[in-house]
């Protein structure tokens, strides 16, 4: 995967669904992000591949 370069993503030069299209491309699904972050399955609540909720609770009783 490239690395997210952020400035390419100029609102004055692009119509906002160009710069969801183009950011789009360097997501990360939640489950890996969860990963990176130390999250275990049974914490994360995933909406679809990109989005999730965190069982907070959960998470600060592990800890």
């Amino acid at each position: 995967m490239a690395k997210f370069d952020i400035t390419s993503l100029d609102p004055t030069k692009l119509k906002d669904w160009e710069i969801a299209e183009e950011a789009e491309k360097y997501m990360k699904p939640i489950s890996v992000l969860a990963d990176e972050w130390g999250i275990k399955k049974d914490e994360l609540l995933p909406y679809g591949h990109f989005i999730g909720k965190v069982d907070f609770p959960l998470i600060l009783d592990r800890l």
